[in-house]
């Protein structure tokens, strides 16, 4: 992605609806998350932009803010930007955290420490947890990428 023009390509995102990766992880192993198509609109959501200096591609690490910001109101993802600034960058959607710090970077992945909430459906509370999730470095090139439980 072209920093420079700002992050308006990746948050074509913010329109999108949420994924469901928070609930899919509860003790289930890994998930694999699509790469989303970019389109291009503004900016102005973007709450935070990690650059990751380990990977071989420019590779960032953002969020955009939206929804209900007391139950996992910031959107995380991953952008690779191609050496060649004609092809498209890959960008998957990490998932919908209430926060998230990064803990760990190898020129492999990235280990996150994340905190979720959901809604508990038999009693209508909101549960919340911590967790870290490993994210692996992919080339711009990848359509998907595989998110495991760290232990």
């Amino acid at each position: 992605m072209n920093w420079t023009l700002g992050a308006s390509v990746a948050l074509a995102l913010v329109a999108f609806a949420p994924l469901a990766v928070a609930e899919d992880m509860i003790g289930k192993g890994p998930v694999v998350i699509k790469a989303v198509p970019e389109s291009g609109q503004a900016a102005e959501n973007v709450a935070r932009v990690e650059s990751l200096d380990k990977t071989e591609e420019s590779t960032h690490l953002f969020s955009v803010t939206g929804g209900d910001p007391a139950i996992n109101g910031e959107y995380v993802f991953l952008d690779v930007s191609p050496e060649d600034m004609s092809q498209e960058d890959a960008i998957f959607q990490v998932g919908d955290f209430n926060s998230w710090e990064i803990l760990e970077q190898t020129k492999d992945h990235v280990v996150l420490k994340i905190s979720r909430s959901w809604v508990d459906d038999p009693t209508g509370e909101i549960k919340s947890t911590e967790e870290k999730w490993t994210v692996p470095m992919v080339k711009s090139t990848a359509q998907e990428l595989t998110i495991t439980v760290a232990k």
